[in-house]
């Protein structure tokens, strides 16, 4: 053999070696480090966001802490007493009347993060969460009797305290035949966290927080326009006709209905409509069947009565005159 197909030979194994050796590193080197490079910039992701969640966290305990500060207290009695002294002392500084204040027993609350969907390891974590007990929650509702004025004090204060942490829902019903009172009802809801709240809260009622003082200045405008007061009738207007002499004939002026005003209708097993006189006051309670000025009282409901005048049935609205009735089909 010549020394040329000898080196010929020598070049092409060691070509045939080299290329199985690359094949080697790259099945067995090359690709296993570059899904590792692949792994390890994926973790490298995953480890920037969760550092970046964590940093949204980095005053939880803080944050934690001015929360707690706003609760009454960690014991139930001591908290129950604090929340009932409390909300009865604004409504009635507030100059509502006929205060009653309510409260639920605490209920647990879980942590919002066992409602989340959790896989693989997650799932032991779940269900720890649901067996946790996240905080407390009471809830309760303040009402009173009093001016329209009255009612939004004692509604924008009950706003300002932080301890009631949440008005969940809110009643101004007008009372009385002239509805000039009104009776306010408001829902409330409190949080409460054993581990947060104040242990050496005093027995006593909070400090209650003024309302700011343009939140004052605009509930004076809104109740002097008598939202839910009757408005008076407004006078007749006089017509002033010449006519002829008149002859003598019988008369037939009918009766005095705008003297007689509809104060209430009362449901039950009987019905009965409260009506009273606009000029000396009195009242008088009628039974189905019961008249007044020719009017008989057949029935009624909510804010409406029925009344029937010579074979015909009228409506008469709450708070309204008998010459105000209408007329039914």
């Amino acid at each position: 053999m010549s020394e040329r197909k000898k080196r010929v030979i020598w070049v092409g194994g060691g070509l045939a070696l080299l290329v199985a050796l690359y094949l080697l590193a790259r099945v067995f080197v090359l690709a296993p480090a570059s899904e590792l490079r692949g792994r390890i910039a994926q973790a490298r992701e995953v480890t920037g966001g969760l550092s970046s969640q964590l940093d949204r966290y980095e005053n939880a305990t803080d944050r934690l802490r001015a929360v707690g500060s706003t609760m009454l207290a960690a014991d139930r009695d001591v908290l129950e007493h604090r929340l009932r002294a409390g909300l009865s002392a604004i409504a009635t500084d507030s100059g509502l009347t006929q205060v009653v204040v309510s409260n639920t027993p605490p209920r647990a609350v879980a942590s919002p993060a066992s409602k989340v969907r959790m896989t693989g390891g997650f799932a032991r974590l779940r269900q720890r969460l649901r067996k946790q007990t996240d905080f407390y929650v009471v809830r309760g509702r303040v009402q009173g009797t009093g001016t329209l004025e009255s009612a939004l004090l004692a509604l924008a204060t009950l706003e300002a305290q932080d301890w009631v942490h949440r008005v969940e829902g809110l009643s101004i019903r007008p009372v009385g035949a002239e509805r000039a009172l009104v009776e306010l009802k408001a829902d409330f809801a409190i949080a409460m966290a054993p581990d947060l709240a104040p242990r050496d809260a005093p027995a006593h009622a909070p400090e209650a927080s003024a309302a700011g003082e343009d939140v004052v200045a605009g509930l004076g405008q809104i109740a002097q326009r008598g939202l839910f007061r009757v408005p008076p009738r407004a006078p007749e207007p006089v017509v002033v006709v010449q006519a002829p002499e008149p002859t003598p004939t019988p008369s037939t002026k009918p009766p005095p209905y705008e003297n007689w005003r509809l104060a209430g209708v009362m449901g039950g097993n009987r019905v009965e409509a409260v009506v009273v006189h606009t000029a000396n006051g009195k009242s008088r309670v009628l039974a189905p069947g019961d008249r007044v000025l020719g009017a008989t009282f057949e029935e009624g409901s909510g804010e409406r009565a029925v009344f029937r005048i010579d074979e015909k049935r009228y409506e008469v609205l709450l708070g309204k005159s008998l010459a105000d009735r209408r007329e039914l089909n």
